[in-house]
């Protein structure tokens, strides 16, 4: 008995670590290497951080993102909304405004415009919100040159915060769009970065689910 014993045990073994070894190539595959992510770059481009001539817009880490983010969440179109116009630099006096244009070397607008799309979570992977639950995503409209085609029915990956434009009911649930906290959502379920900003790179090009967990773990 002993030395079939020992055969079984061998054999268990070796299936062991075929398992293991099977299982260790699948977590190597989580990742899309440079060619991979090139090539689904002609379908989910990399857009750049704004579409503005006059506003330098920075990428930050997603830690330091993270600060200052209210939901992190997986996002499908469902319909769009009105536009909506606000007064630029409201309280500023003319001549104040142009020191600063000056300054820029460009013309700031008397208001702002945003597209307004409205917006379903599929996931929240953090904040307040949960599945089903939908908002108003508002995109500057400088900003929809780097904006992907919300209208494509794809899904994405946002992180966002609320604001303030107004303060009646029914635009509670305003949010801004920013190219640098958004990702795509591809086909096979990879993530990929809107702007393709360098900071971002470690969480694109990964499945949602390896997303997920690395959120988590600057989350804790």
């Amino acid at each position: 008995m002993r030395p079939e014993w020992t055969k079984n045990t061998i054999i268990i073994s070796i299936l062991t670590l075929i398992l293991i070894s099977i299982g260790s190539s699948c977590q190597r595959q989580e990742a899309l290497s440079d060619g991979q992510i090139a090539a689904l770059r002609e379908t989910y481009p990399a857009t750049g951080l704004t579409g503005s001539e006059f506003m330098d817009k920075i990428s930050p880490t997603m830690e330091e993102a993270n600060k200052v983010v209210e939901f992190w969440a997986q996002i499908k179109y469902v319909g769009t909304a009105e536009d909506i116009y606000t007064s630029s630099n409201p309280g500023n006096d003319d001549s104040a405004i142009a020191a600063i244009e000056s300054k820029l070397g460009a013309e700031i607008p008397a208001e702002h415009h945003f597209v307004c799309y409205e917006m379903e979570i599929i996931k929240c992977f953090s904040g307040p919100k949960k599945a089903g639950d939908r908002f108003i995503l508002m995109v500057e409209d400088f900003d929809t040159s780097v904006a992907p085609d919300f209208l494509n029915g794809k899904t994405w990956i946002i992180g966002t915060y609320h604001t303030h434009l107004s303060s009646s009911a029914d635009r509670e649930e305003l949010y801004l769009f920013y190219s640098d906290l958004t990702f795509y959502v591809t086909e096979d379920n990879y993530v990929l970065s809107v702007s393709g900003s360098e900071n971002k790179s470690d969480y694109s090009g990964i499945t949602v689910n390896e997303w997920e967990e690395r959120l988590k773990k600057i989350r804790k």
